[in-house]
């Protein structure tokens, strides 16, 4: 269960801070080379909060809920299936800088 994760967050700061990281990721898409890295770096940092890879899905299955829910009328297969894209793209690369992390230890 991810909720044990969260016992040390300051629960109403994480929103605006998921949300800022999906603006950038979002922007960051057009310009790869800068965004990666800060993903890879985000994943490393996570570590240290007890984050696995099998954690992934689970945020990513909430994200997409939390998304439609908001968008509401807007939402559709194919914004579904770009927020799946981005996801995917935050997940992966947030997970290898994760394993370059432990790698290094």
């Amino acid at each position: 269960e991810i909720s044990v994760l969260f016992e040390q967050t300051d629960m109403a700061a994480q929103p605006v801070k998921l949300l800022g990281m999906l603006d950038k990721a979002v922007k960051g898409l057009q310009n790869t080379e800068t965004l990666l890295p800060v993903l890879r770096n985000l994943g490393a940092m996570h570590i240290k909060y007890g984050v696995k890879e099998e954690h992934y899905p689970f945020v990513g299955q909430s994200l997409l809920a939390v998304l439609k829910e908001i968008l509401g009328d807007e939402w559709n297969e194919g914004v579904a299936d770009s927020w799946t894209k981005v996801y995917g793209v935050i997940s992966s690369e947030m997970i290898q800088g994760a394993e370059l992390q432990r790698s290094n230890f």
